[in-house]
């Protein structure tokens, strides 16, 4: 039988980068025997990069709550403010609460804040978080190899400038498997659109045309678009009320 696509990958029009992510995280967990008798271990981490506002964050969310997987989600831009020990500290706590956790997914966003060419942090806080998340990785893909997959760990990284980080986060056996997270496509906005419709009591049936309007919007974008709208019709709404109250007080 044919899989269904996640609820939320769907909504964040990530139905490719859905599927693969599954192929490299998921599959591996669920069916290991298969998995290492075809020869696919899966990738020992996973990036995902794309434009702010693509549904990075809520893909890997999506996954985890599918998988059954608990999340550890690691506020990157937060570390960086915090020190050069103490962004090392939070690193190998969050690889170690994440093994406590297992089986899990480690959240790793914005990943450019803290170890981009151009990061605001310091050269030398940026050197030390560097080597810090280099020796965590490592460190975890070697226990990945051999671990069962209750105590699996995924690590998953995410950036809106993969260019920017430094490489040695991309070799083998790091992040390697790189997927990019695209702004959805027109079925996916005119799904999006329709609830959005839907909820402020409007006609689906024009949902199609906004779709075609909204051509590389993001999904942050398009759900932008819907708070607008709802705050122009609560605009119009008060303001005839309040044309209504002042008749009143006329009369």
């Amino acid at each position: 039988a044919r899989r269904r696509q996640p609820r939320g990958a769907r909504r964040a029009g990530a139905r490719g980068p859905a599927l693969r992510l599954r192929q490299q995280v998921q599959w591996p967990a669920q069916c290991p025997r298969l998995c290492r008798r075809l020869g696919h271990a899966g990738a020992a981490g996973v990036l995902l990069h794309g434009a702010p506002g693509t549904g990075k964050t809520l893909l890997a969310r999506t996954l985890a709550a599918e998988a059954g997987l608990r999340l550890v989600d690691v506020d990157l831009p937060r570390l960086g403010g915090a020190g050069l020990a103490r962004s090392d500290q939070g690193l190998a706590g969050a690889f170690a609460l994440a093994r406590l956790r297992a089986p899990c997914l480690l959240l790793l966003g914005e990943l450019q804040v803290l170890f981009g060419r151009r990061a605001a942090a310091a050269g030398r806080m940026r050197r030390g978080a560097l080597a810090q998340l280099v020796a965590e990785l490592d460190s975890h893909s070697r226990r990945a190899s051999t671990a069962a997959p209750r105590d699996r760990v995924i690590v998953v990284g995410s950036t809106t400038s993969p260019a920017e980080l430094d490489e040695a986060l991309l070799r083998a056996g790091r992040l390697e498997c790189a997927l990019r997270v695209s702004a959805p496509a027109t079925a996916a906005r005119r799904r999006l659109l329709a609830r959005q419709l839907l909820a402020l009591g409007a006609s689906r049936v024009g949902a199609a045309e906004l779709a075609a309007r909204t051509a590389g919007f993001t999904r942050s974008a398009v759900a932008s678009c819907g708070q607008r709208a709802a705050l122009a019709a609560l605009r119009r709404a008060l303001s005839r009320a309040q044309l209504f109250e002042d008749a009143v007080s006329y009369m």
